[in-house]
């Protein structure tokens, strides 16, 4: 007696004991129409526009374009009437950032710890004397993607090196940087007040 979670796919014919649909069920599916992927600037919201005009002019191939225009009517219609505060795009690239899976992200315990919950357990607890969510920030998105440019590793060991030279001077600023506000997440409240 077969199964009754057993289906026959029609297309390959094979048989498929579930649905590609049921191992992604605690997940939401928003479906999105094909016009999304529309490039026409006439037709765009103003966020959509400013970036559309910047990117028709830049170095990303028009399935890039069209992927980017596409998610920002994803966020646009999910957020709303909340315009969301975008920078200007940038390429990232195998040549100049190391690509680091999420397995071996894990396995190096860059961000979480193979064991427990103590997030200090990981190199950037560890490393995290930031004293702002705006450098933890950046810190984070430079232990997961790290620089393979010489010049721009060299740039960050030479301001390291004048911080622990000057240590008086870091240790100002440091207070200094304390008192300031998520200036990211400032701009991005004001941006929604508009």
């Amino acid at each position: 007696m077969e199964d009754a979670r057993v289906q026959h796919n029609h297309k390959t014919g094979v048989n498929i004991k579930s649905s590609p649909l049921e191992r992604v069920k605690d997940y939401h599916l928003t479906l999105v129409p094909s016009d999304w992927f529309n490039m026409d600037p006439s037709c765009e919201a103003s966020t959509v526009s400013e970036i559309l005009k910047y990117l028709v002019s830049s170095q990303f191939s028009s399935l890039e374009m069209a992927a980017g225009v596409a998610l920002l009517k994803f966020v646009s219609y999910t957020q709303r009437d909340v315009a969301p505060l975008v920078s200007q795009p940038s390429k990232f690239s195998h040549q100049t950032h190391m690509a680091i899976d999420s397995n071996t992200r894990r396995a190096l315990e860059l961000t979480k710890p193979l064991m427990g919950t103590d997030k200090k357990a990981t190199l950037f607890g560890v490393m995290n004397n930031t004293s702002t969510a705006t450098g933890q920030r950046l810190l984070h998105s430079r232990l997961c993607a790290p620089s393979t440019e010489v010049n721009v590793i060299q740039k960050r060991i030479d301001a390291v090196e004048f911080f622990c030279m000057n240590r008086h001077l870091a240790e100002e600023l440091q207070k200094t940087l304390k008192g300031c506000p998520d200036i990211e997440r400032k701009m991005q409240r004001v941006r929604e007040l508009k």
